[in-house]
């Protein structure tokens, strides 16, 4: 099968990681699959005035026309996806295939205006995306698309707010020969070492988790914080060790030292460290939001408060501080949850809605 993939920009964000994922798997079952993302700029940042916004918008593209000279109109991913970029998404520029899959908003409005010819036209989901542009947001979901989502609580959402009942549900997977602990000491005397992701989207949460971290620093002195991300912030409390930018594997690591991951998203589509941490045994403690909504089970595998509850989360930490046998209860359970999570599954329920949804 011909599978061409359509994505705003290259980057590193979890979901197109998983689009990437997706691409090679794949390509590995022997499909021809392409990744394909416009010169000209999707604009993505409403918060902006009229004239930054142009602005911005003549720059990028300027600077994705430099690297497309440079790059000759193609690239590999990992050394195995090829990626492509075309001046604009339309039937001029794309080539025919059997499937088309948009996988953002703005991607989703060019993808429905493409001929038959370009494929069979999907609409892969994996957030609610309405905080750039909500009118056009909501409206890209009742294009004609299939629909495929990565969470049961997207799914509901198009039900509720749109009105979409035919759409289908893949739960991404995890690779559990990069997340792993062979080894897991549980701590059973120390003060705990916690981990985070940084990331300035405010709908990640990082001020909360900080504001829950400062009353467990308060009350148990000995706590640690290591934050991880693309780049450190001058803001960030004296008291966190950050990592730049780490490789897969060090983030494995940091998984595999810390004693709990904290998750404090307000929303979230799926949330990959979450699961990572669960498959390198670090007990996940978090909201109620993202992949918990359908693999959270609270006091078994997670222990959950309310997006934005500051003492719902610290309380549930001080659980596991008090309570060590809690702390590897959760830490296994977590473990085997990530286990059900294959991206073999995944990818085969992938092809098969391909053909036949």
């Amino acid at each position: 099968m011909k599978i061409n993939f359509v994505i705003p920009t290259p980057g590193n964000t979890g979901g197109l990681q998983v689009i990437y994922k997706y691409a090679e798997e794949f390509q590995k079952k022997g499909h021809d699959v392409r990744i394909y993302y416009p010169l000209k700029l999707y604009l993505l940042d409403y918060s902006l005035n009229k004239f930054r916004q142009i602005m911005f918008v003549i720059y990028r593209t300027l600077v994705n026309i430099f690297h497309f000279c440079i790059c000759h109109n193609e690239k590999k991913y990992n050394s195995k996806i090829i990626m492509k970029y075309v001046p604009v998404i339309n039937d001029f520029f794309m080539p025919n295939a059997d499937y088309i899959i948009a996988t953002a908003w703005p991607t989703a409005y060019d993808v429905a205006k493409l001929s038959d010819k370009k494929g069979k036209k999907y609409y892969f989901i994996q957030d609610f995306e309405v905080w750039d542009d909500k009118k056009r947001g909501m409206q890209s979901y009742r294009l004609p698309l299939r629909h495929i989502v990565i969470a049961k609580w997207i799914s509901d959402i198009l039900d509720e707010k749109i009105g979409i009942k035919e759409r289908v549900i893949i739960n991404n997977g995890i690779d559990l020969d990069e997340y792993y602990n062979d080894n897991k000491n549980v701590n059973y005397n120390m003060p705990l070492h916690f981990l985070m992701l940084y990331h300035k989207l405010p709908k990640k949460g990082v001020k909360y988790g900080l504001k829950v971290f400062d009353k467990v620093l308060e009350k148990y002195p000995g706590s640690t914080l290591t934050m991880f991300g693309i780049k450190k912030e001058e803001s960030l409390p004296k008291y966190v060790h950050f990592v730049e930018n780490p490789t897969k594997s060090e983030i494995r690591k940091l998984y595999c030292e810390a004693d709990v991951y904290i998750y404090p998203s307000l929303i979230e589509g799926w949330g990959l460290t979450v699961v990572e941490a669960m498959a390198a045994k670090c007990a996940v403690i978090g909201t109620n939001t993202g992949c918990m909504l359908d693999i959270g089970k609270d006091g078994e595998n997670t222990l959950l408060s309310e997006p934005g509850d500051i003492d719902g989360m610290f309380d549930n930490i001080e659980k596991v501080i008090q309570n060590r046998n809690l702390l590897k209860k959760i830490s296994f359970a977590g473990y085997e949850t990530a286990c059900t999570l294959s991206w073999e599954k995944s990818v085969e329920k992938f092809l098969d809605i391909l053909q036949n949804y």
